[in-house]
């Protein structure tokens, strides 16, 4: 049996001067209280979305559908 799970939030990059990328995730819970999730720094935008997929578990089309704009 397989779970889907809806997770309301957003994804946040920002390319800092040195080239580094700052990305943050904010979610929401049922009770509609935002919550922001520590932010990732990576040396370049490659390593910011690989650094991402792994720290909160996803696949590359997970974290594709965290992007996508209503």
């Amino acid at each position: 049996m397989v779970k889907t799970i809806l997770v309301l939030g957003a994804l946040n990059a920002k390319l800092r001067a040195n080239g580094t990328v700052k990305t943050s995730l904010t979610v929401r819970e049922l009770s509609g209280k935002r919550i922001a999730l520590r932010p990732l720094l990576a040396k370049n935008l490659a390593t910011a979305e690989q650094d991402f997929i792994t720290t909160y578990g996803l696949t590359p089309t997970q974290a594709g559908c965290l992007t996508s704009t209503d």
